[in-house]
């Protein structure tokens, strides 16, 4: 039996309500050399029973004690036949061209190590558009040359549309980071613009779900530092730092003034106040250090209620 070209790696844990929708996006690709590779995280409720009802045999399941998320996406590698590995977390989908989409992008560019495309962003019934996406299907493939400047801008892949060519990440044995919750995606996608090449189809063609009570994106606050990014300026200044190094010094700029205005926020101002500070001097991001400021200047109390006010207002 011939290989396929993409293996859709799915981590599954406790979605009985996306994953039908999850799968069903794949199966329904226009480009149809796939297999859909799902890595059931130990679950509890009823996922298990709906992935193994679905009668197709190019969905493969896999059972894992629970071990979190990079250890089933770094499952789903091991498992997967495909050349190209393609990420899709369980609550998200597909538009029905997206792995077309990406061959393409392949085939203009066979020598990169991981092509991606926009996404859709989906949180309390509002739909917005990533960054460096346009509302026009051109599909254009750009190889992007300065992550990190476009990163510091906005996410503009997620793990959702990202796919990466299986060989990456044998030949340089760098895989999801084990027992990280937030971030540890970004590990992998750092790794490639230091030493791979990445290629980006403008147009949004996968939906990341930001809404859902175990996403790891729900209710989520970025408060103490994340440990890909002490990785990050751990080597950003070394000799041998594959990428620019101003840029990246950027990105952590606009990373810890994110952490200063969530702490504002959520009322610890001692961390405000340190993390605007050493970044007061930086002539970027004017909008963050403003709200950091304002968080930092109203009582506590003020801004528990606005909080309250806000959730009530959006459900």
């Amino acid at each position: 039996m011939t290989a396929p070209i993409f293996s859709v790696v799915i981590p599954l844990y406790n979605k009985q309500d996306f994953i039908s929708k999850c799968i069903g996006s794949v199966l329904a690709q226009t480009f149809t050399s796939f297999e859909v590779v799902v890595i059931d995280d130990g679950s509890q409720d009823n996922s298990e029973k709906i992935v193994k009802e679905i009668k197709d045999d190019r969905v493969k399941y896999f059972h894992q004690k629970n071990s979190g998320v990079s250890a089933a996406r770094n499952k789903g590698i091991e498992e997967a036949s495909g050349e190209y590995i393609a990420f899709l977390d369980a609550d998200d989908w597909y538009e029905v061209d997206f792995l077309n989409a990406v061959y393409k992008s392949i085939l203009a560019h066979p020598d990169a190590d991981a092509f991606t495309t926009g996404y859709f962003k989906h949180k309390n019934s509002a739909v917005t558009i990533s960054t460096l996406s346009v509302a026009q299907k051109q599909y254009r493939s750009i190889v992007i040359d300065d992550f990190y400047k476009s990163w510091a801008n906005g996410a503009f892949f997620c793990a959702s549309s990202c796919v990466v060519r299986k060989e990456y990440f044998i030949k340089n044995q760098r895989y999801f980071p084990l027992k990280e919750s937030m971030g540890e995606d970004q590990e992998v996608w750092f790794h490639l613009a230091e030493h791979g090449r990445i290629v980006f189809t403008d147009v949004a063609l996968s939906n990341y779900n930001m809404g859902v009570g175990n996403s790891l994106s729900f209710n989520s606050c970025l408060l103490e530092e994340l440990p890909f990014i002490t990785r990050l300026k751990a080597r950003v200044n070394n000799p041998g730092f594959g990428a620019s190094k101003e840029s990246a010094n950027l990105f952590i700029r606009k990373y810890e003034l994110e952490r200063a205005v969530n702490n504002s926020i959520r009322g610890s101002k001692r961390t405000a106040v340190s993390l605007l500070s050493k970044n007061i001097l930086s002539m970027e991001f004017s909008k963050l250090k403003m709200i950091s400021i304002v968080g930092i200047l109203t009582p506590r109390k003020v801004l528990l209620y606005v909080r309250q006010y806000i959730r009530r207002k959006v459900g």
